[in-house]
């Protein structure tokens, strides 16, 4: 029992471990995205500062190089942690679905060694029976034959209640356990999705409340996707339909997003306004 406790306790710790580690992504992932929108904030002054600092004949002013720079240096870094958050997430769910496996098969092999436990005292009692009444004995069993399916005229069928042996039940069990087993190791890590919604803030909303236990776009990659869709959408609508009182202005943009791994499909994922496309 000890060792099927064990193997639980395993499996409880990995699946924290997962939650943990996702949860790190999305603090991670939102850090990033608050040091992308002041890195756009700075870098959009860039050209206004060199212009001014230019004509007033002055150098640049440090600070302004200096920020960039440390901005993008720390949006290095974090898609670094994001990158290794991902990958030890994946190794951690691998680890919960063995420990899973491992903890059936523990309680397969305490029910096979209580089976045996079982047989033995079993087998001494028949000896002892067989010894007593000079002939062996052996659990009653239906002789084999065709069973009876109602009468002539038809019905229901008859059912048949076959006594089984408490240590044959053991066995089955154990048995039953041993091909669950085989279920978690042979799951593999859903890395694929698809989702829809209008606005890029619905897209990542849906991200980051999915499953840990398996792996969303990473929202930095679903975030540039969405916001230059949507530029394209409404740069196209610009073209075909100027006037603020033609169709489609306001409306929003509906999204779909799918993808592979950590790779949109960019084939298949498309932006649109359906007041103005359908």
């Amino acid at each position: 029992m000890a060792t099927a406790t064990k193997q639980r306790s395993a499996a409880e710790q990995s699946r924290a471990e997962v939650a943990r580690l996702h949860q790190a992504e999305l603090d991670l992932s939102q850090r990033r995205h608050d040091v992308a929108a002041t890195l756009g904030a700075l870098e959009a002054g860039f050209g206004d500062a060199l212009l001014s600092g230019y004509l007033a004949a002055a150098d640049p002013d440090p600070g302004v190089l200096d920020g960039s720079r440390s901005a993008r240096s720390e949006i290095a870094t974090l898609d670094s942690a994001i990158h290794q958050a991902r990958v030890r997430r994946r190794a951690a769910i691998s680890l919960v679905w063995k420990a899973e496996a491992a903890a059936l098969r523990a309680r397969a092999a305490l029910l096979r060694g209580e089976a045996e436990q079982r047989q033995q005292r079993t087998a001494g009692l028949l000896a002892q029976l067989a010894d007593f009444e000079g002939c062996a004995y052996v659990p009653h069993r239906l002789a084999a034959g065709p069973l009876p399916v109602g009468d002539v005229a038809g019905g229901a069928p008859t059912v048949l209640l076959v006594p089984t042996p408490r240590t044959e039940l053991l066995r089955m069990e154990a048995a039953g356990l041993e091909a669950q087993a085989g279920e978690p190791e042979r799951r593999e890590i859903r890395d694929r999705g698809a989702i829809s919604g209008d606005g890029a803030g619905s897209l990542l909303a849906q991200l980051r409340g999915w499953d840990p236990m398996t792996m969303a776009l990473p929202l930095a990659t679903a975030t540039a996707w969405a916001v230059a869709a949507e530029r394209a959408v409404r740069a196209r609508q610009a073209r075909i339909a100027p006037l603020a009182n033609q169709t489609g202005h306001g409306a929003p943009i509906r999204l779909e997003l799918i993808w592979v791994g950590d790779d949109i499909d960019e084939r298949r994922s498309r932006a649109s306004i359906p007041a103005l496309d359908d």
